[in-house]
């Protein structure tokens, strides 16, 4: 049987968020699920991380490991999405960046009961400046977002990035996952969240931090840890993968982020796990 949601996540160098991500699936999603991980890492020895966590759990995970030839960040991470939307067969598909956590207890049913009226749930860009550059200012980002499944089939989804021109515009300008799933059904009812920048008692997760909280009226529903997987400074990342020699590329395939990143990181994984738990009680008593 099917499930009525499959959730797609692209694992690069971010198996220490995994562990939270499958405990909030698995306690807190209040309906069918099954999970894809594409690991598009090009280590080893992340992917085996990825596996080991997967074996604490009873819910379906599925990880395939992926090279994508010479694509990186965005690039890779849409392709990602891609091979996991063409490979699936569910009711609704859930595209979830690893850095993004769900806060919200029974977030699938939630999602289910608006996907009744909506194509699409989920968390738009903090700024509708970089909206309008990949896809609809508001329409729910590829980074958390859950699509009815015959809307996407409706428009042959494609979830990948683009560098393609834009009319008008006399520079080359990165289109980020999912924009044109965004374009097509831009003219379709999409429910959104609102956004607002967040603090977390946490130190730096990134050399800049771009924390994001995502709210249902008053009710907090997600947070998101933008850039949340990068292993260096974003500019240094580009110059590695894009320019120079082959021996450059090399280099980054085999970084970590710093120690500080990670320990930070993993702080805030214990900051959602706690947030998600005391939504509950709180659901529970009243």
């Amino acid at each position: 049987m099917n499930p009525l949601f499959t959730v797609g996540f692209v694992n690069y160098k971010t198996s220490l968020y995994m562990e939270t991500q499958f405990k909030i699936y698995q306690h807190f999603a209040g309906e069918d699920v099954k999970i894809i991980v594409v690991d598009t890492s090009n280590l080893d020895e992340e992917f085996a991380a990825l596996n080991e966590i997967v074996k604490k759990f009873n819910i379906p995970i599925q990880t395939i490991q992926l090279d994508f030839h010479g694509k990186y960040a965005s690039d890779a991470h849409g392709s990602g999405l891609q091979y996991i939307y063409e490979i699936v067969d569910t009711d609704y598909f859930l595209t979830q960046d690893p850095d993004f956590f769900w806060v919200l207890p029974g977030f699938l049913t939630f999602f289910k009961e608006k996907l009744q009226d909506h194509v699409v749930v989920g968390a738009p860009y903090h700024l509708s400046a970089l909206a309008d550059w990949s896809g609809h200012p508001w329409f729910p980002a590829a980074f958390g977002a859950a699509h009815d499944m015959k809307a996407l089939h409706e428009v042959n989804a494609d979830f990948r990035y683009s560098t393609e021109p834009i009319p008008g515009v006399n520079k080359q300008i990165d289109r980020d996952v999912g924009w044109l799933v965004r374009e097509k059904l831009k003219n379709r009812s999409y429910y959104y969240f609102s956004v607002m920048s967040a603090q977390l008692p946490i130190g730096k997760t990134y050399s800049n931090n771009y924390w994001q909280k995502y709210l249902d009226g008053q009710t907090t529903v997600a947070y998101h840890l933008q850039r949340g997987s990068f292993e260096t400074q974003a500019k240094d990342g580009l110059r590695l993968a894009y320019h120079g020699r082959v021996n450059r590329r090399e280099r980054l395939r085999t970084m970590r982020a710093p120690k500080e990143w990670q320990r930070n990181r993993k702080k805030a994984c214990e900051f959602f796990w706690e947030e998600i738990n005391k939504a509950a009680e709180k659901k529970n008593d009243g």
